[in-house]
């Protein structure tokens, strides 16, 4: 039986899933920031407002989906593996990446792999397999990584965006606040999170 400390534990599992909801109301804030300018005729912050929504996302599904590329190519030798990696063949993943669900694809295959793992039989090899939760951990591991490219690139331009429209030009609303709240919380856990992968591959 594997340790403890190399377990991926449940509290890591429910970590993920708040780590989704943060993602998702942090990028559904801004869309209605955006919304709510274009209809106050505030084409020019609209359009920065979405801008740097799209510029994560772009960047996180070019990067997800070279990482998942990378993963298939080098099990090029094991069908039945290739297949595990991405859960798609080449154009399927395509398809997933093009259409912006590269990162909740990967959230769903680290949660269901995970559930999977975490609620089966005390006894079954499955639970206590260190390759298995090995695995888990390289998937988490790249969610951290993707996550912390679409933080820098839209959560905290967006925070100084709003900063600037809000203390520069006295425009102040309730979706702005919210925006900036869920943009420094999310800074804060992707770093929180990051952080803690890291220090996990650092001390294996």
């Amino acid at each position: 039986m594997i340790q403890t400390e190399s377990k991926f534990s449940k509290l890591r599992w429910g970590l993920t899933i708040v780590g989704l909801g943060l993602y998702l109301v942090d990028i559904l804030s801004d869309l209605i920031v955006a919304v709510n300018y274009f209809r106050e005729g505030h084409l020019v912050w609209s359009g920065l407002t979405v801008l740097f929504v799209v510029v994560g996302s772009l960047t996180t599904q070019i990067f997800s989906y070279a990482w998942y590329r990378d993963d298939m190519s080098s099990t090029q030798g094991d069908p039945g593996e290739q297949q595990s990696i991405s859960g798609m063949r080449t154009g399927g993943l395509i398809q997933v990446h093009v259409t912006q669900m590269g990162m909740f694809t990967r959230y769903y295959q680290l949660l269901m792999l995970g559930y999977k793992v975490l609620w089966s039989k005390p006894a079954s090899p499955i639970r206590d397999s260190q390759e298995i939760h090995l695995h888990l951990f390289g998937h988490a591991a790249d969610l951290s990584m993707l996550k912390l490219f679409e933080t820098f690139l839209e959560s905290c331009p967006q925070l100084l965006l709003q900063f600037y429209i809000m203390l520069g030009h006295g425009h102040c609303s309730i979706w702005q606040c919210i925006s900036v709240a869920c943009s420094l919380v999310n800074i804060a856990w992707t770093v929180v999170d990051y952080r803690r992968c890291l220090h996990r591959s650092i001390s294996k």
